[in-house]
C-alpha cells in the first residue's frame, strides 16, 4: 500500500543522498562524497629567498663588490727567491748592530714617499748600489718602500697595495703581489728595503723582505704591534 510505497522512495534516495554525522560539533560527510574542486595556489616563495631580498635593502649598501683575499702563504710561496736570504739576513744583522751601537756606520733611509709607480722605485734602487759600493764602509743605505699611504681614507689614495691601479679599483691581489715582487727584486740587487707599518694585515704579506719597518705613530699603541 502506501506505506510500502513510501518504504521504498526512501530507501531508494537514501542510496543517492551522502550520509551526514556530527562528531564534536562539526559536520562530517560522507567518505564516498566527491571531493570539492580546490584552486591551484601558486607556489610559496622560499624562505631564504624572502631573507636575502630583506637583507640587499640594508646590507653592504655601499660596498660595490667583494672578492676574496689571497692567502699570504700562499703568495710567499708564489714569488719565494732563496738567492736573497742571505742579503736580507744579513742587512737585519747590520741593522741590528747600528741600533745597538756595535756597529759604527749610520743607517740611511731613502727612497720615494710612495711606492706608486715600481718600475721608478726599482730604478732608484739601482742607482743607489753604486753609492752603497763606494760608501759602505760608512753607511748603510736602505730603499724606502712605502707601500702604505698614511694619508689615504675616504677620497684619498689608500696606497700602492691597497689601491695599485690608482683609480679607486682597490685590486688588493694585485697589489700585494706587486709589491712582494719589488721587494724581492730590490734584495736581489743586494740592498735593503724599509716599509711602513699601518696594519696588522700588510705585513704578513710583505714583511719577510723587509729589513726595516716604521710605524705610524697612530699605530705604535695597539695592541697588535
Amino acid at each position: 500500500g502506501a506505506s510500502s510505497e513510501a518504504g521504498m522512495q526512501r530507501k531508494a534516495s537514501s542510496r543517492h543522498e551522502p550520509s551526514i554525522g556530527r562528531r564534536g560539533g562539526c559536520t562530517r560527510r560522507a567518505a564516498d562524497e566527491e571531493p570539492h574542486t580546490r584552486t591551484a595556489m601558486p607556489p610559496e616563495t622560499a624562505p631564504d629567498d624572502d631573507e636575502s631580498a630583506l637583507l640587499s635593502r640594508i646590507d653592504d649598501l655601499r660596498i660595490a663588490s667583494i672578492r676574496p683575499l689571497m692567502p699570504a702563504a700562499c703568495l710567499i710561496e708564489e714569488l719565494a727567491d732563496a738567492s736573497v736570504v742571505e742579503t736580507i739576513r744579513g742587512a737585519r744583522g747590520a741593522l741590528s748592530a747600528i741600533t745597538r751601537g756595535t756597529d759604527q756606520r749610520l743607517a740611511v733611509v731613502i727612497g720615494p714617499a710612495a711606492a706608486h709607480d715600481p718600475a721608478a722605485v726599482l730604478e732608484f734602487a739601482r742607482r743607489l748600489v753604486p753609492v752603497q759600493q763606494r760608501l759602505g764602509g760608512e753607511l748603510l743605505l736602505v730603499v724606502r718602500v712605502f707601500l702604505d699611504e698614511p694619508g689615504g681614507g675616504a677620497g684619498r689614495w689608500s696606497g700602492a697595495m691597497y689601491d695599485p691601479g690608482l683609480d679607486g679599483s682597490f685590486q688588493l691581489n694585485r697589489g700585494f703581489r706587486q709589491a712582494r715582487q719589488l721587494l724581492v727584486d730590490i734584495a736581489r740587487l743586494g740592498l735593503p728595503a724599509g716599509c711602513l707599518y699601518l696594519d696588522s694585515i700588510s705585513p704578513q704579506f710583505i714583511a719577510l723582505e723587509a729589513e726595516h719597518a716604521s710605524l705610524r705613530a697612530g699605530v705604535r699603541y695597539c695592541a697588535a704591534y
